[in-house]
């Protein structure tokens, strides 16, 4: 039944899992409470590592699209909760979370959003994310999909 709401309106499959919590936060309160449990899945069927990078930002920024637009819709402002949430953010997660930002929204939005002004670190060129994906690609080359 759950599907049958999420894959109407999702972009890929793959983002299924993402908006699982939006869908649950549009029912009512919701405590949240993850584990550290993240993991990296290397094998070759991993249909992120497999697709275009074009594609992969596609899905990550129409996920995030779709999840303002369902908070929108009932009258929350994802703007504003990260606003709140930035305003209290430690300096040690700040790049990581400037990246992650920056793979759902272009530098603009984030002008747009005003999330600029919570960050004292600047994002990377993309020569450098190039050099990342190089260094992790030789990675799996060297040690294989463990």
């Amino acid at each position: 039944e759950v599907l049958d709401i999420l894959e109407p309106d999702t972009y890929h499959t793959h983002t299924i899992d993402r908006l699982i919590f939006t869908h649950l936060a549009l029912r009512g309160a919701l405590c949240y409470n993850p584990m550290p449990d993240t993991f990296v899945r290397w094998h070759t069927a991993n249909w992120i590592k497999n697709q275009d990078q074009a594609e992969v930002l596609a899905v990550l920024r129409s996920t995030a699209a779709l999840t303002e637009r369902l908070a929108a819709e009932h009258g929350w402002s994802v703007q504003d909760a990260w606003t709140e949430v930035l305003a209290r953010m430690p300096r040690d997660v700040e790049s990581d979370l400037l990246h992650r930002f920056h793979l759902a929204h272009t530098k603009a939005e984030l002008r747009r959003y005003g999330f600029e002004r919570f960050f004292h670190t600047r994002l990377p060129d993309r020569r450098l994310a190039a050099l990342r994906q190089m260094a992790s690609s030789a990675k799996r080359l060297v040690l294989g999909n463990r």
